[in-house]
């Protein structure tokens, strides 16, 4: 219970602090560059969505095989 607890309490105050930078971001920029910042977190996240997949089968591979 104790692990569960710990990792709960970080996932908190792990995306209060994300949240925290945006807001602090949001108040210095204007809207227009906030929105292109987004617009680049966007296609990082879709680039990094497929690089996952050629990992999730390189891992497949590696375990059928018995490759550490």
């Amino acid at each position: 219970m104790k692990g569960l607890l710990s990792i709960g309490v970080a996932d908190i105050v792990g995306t209060s602090i994300s949240a925290t930078f945006w807001f602090f971001l949001a108040s210095f920029i204007e809207p227009d560059e906030f929105g292109e910042i987004f617009y680049f977190l966007g296609i990082a996240a879709i680039v990094s969505y497929i690089a996952l997949i050629g990992t999730q089968n390189t891992i497949i591979v590696y375990v059928a095989k018995k490759i550490k």
